[in-house]
């Protein structure tokens, strides 16, 4: 099976082997790096099919909203709930896969959520996962999944969790973070100069980023080798 998968940062990106290569023993990888939000993310995986890809991964990094996941956790999505729809399947099969392929490095399953907008504040974080059980959020997965399901292809989401579900988002990682996904580090010490206390909260965030990468790679290589 040729598999697509949808990433929507370099930084990512780079955590797998390259653009494309082996995938689950058998079968074949080929990466697209989107950039940020939904309608990147559509459009990319919409060139993965039509290059050929037989299936979508959604592939990088999440909010936590679990309180019992902590950074750096590798979930398996089997299902994505969105807000204009109802909750969309994972492939079982790929999602199986994924998994016992991912059993050393302790991936757990459980349904993530695709929002539109960044998840910021940790109350957001506590009704979000209250409301719907969702284990994590990110902005690209909902999208790539309406994809598949439009075309009745499989989609798998792999996500890992950088902020933990009680950590709220300082303003200056968000004012640093540019349109394309890439970073302002101006805009960040801009922000900083008008937030100071928020420096011991970006350290923190940004040592979870690196976790949370490393984790990233270290399933690349179990997926991908």
């Amino acid at each position: 099976m040729r598999v697509g998968i949808v990433i929507a940062l370099a930084a990512e990106a780079r955590t797998l082997a390259g653009g494309e290569g082996a995938f689950l023993g058998d079968g074949r990888y080929r990466v697209r790096v989107s950039g940020p939000g939904p309608r990147r993310a559509a459009a990319a995986a919409g060139d993965l099919l039509a290059d050929g890809c037989e299936a979508l991964l959604s592939f990088g990094l999440a909010g936590g909203l679990a309180p019992e996941l902590r950074a750096g956790a590798l979930i398996v999505a089997n299902a994505v709930h969105t807000a204009q729809h109802g909750p969309l399947a994972c492939d079982r099969t790929l999602h199986d896969a994924l998994l016992a392929r991912l059993d050393a490095v302790g991936a757990v399953s459980a349904s993530v959520y695709g929002a539109d907008t960044p998840i910021i504040t940790s109350d957001d974080k506590h009704v979000l996962h209250a409301r719907l059980g969702v284990a994590a959020v990110d902005m690209e997965s909902a999208a790539i999944a309406r994809v598949a399901h439009d075309r009745q292809r499989p989609c798998a989401v792999l996500r890992c969790v950088v902020d933990p579900a009680g950590f709220t988002l300082p303003h200056a990682a968000l004012a640093g973070m540019a349109e394309d996904g890439g970073s302002r580090p101006f805009a960040t010490a801009a922000a900083l100069l008008r937030h100071p206390l928020e420096l011991p909260d970006l350290i923190r965030l940004a040592l979870w980023y690196g976790g949370a990468l490393r984790a990233l790679r270290g399933a690349g290589a179990l997926l991908c080798g």
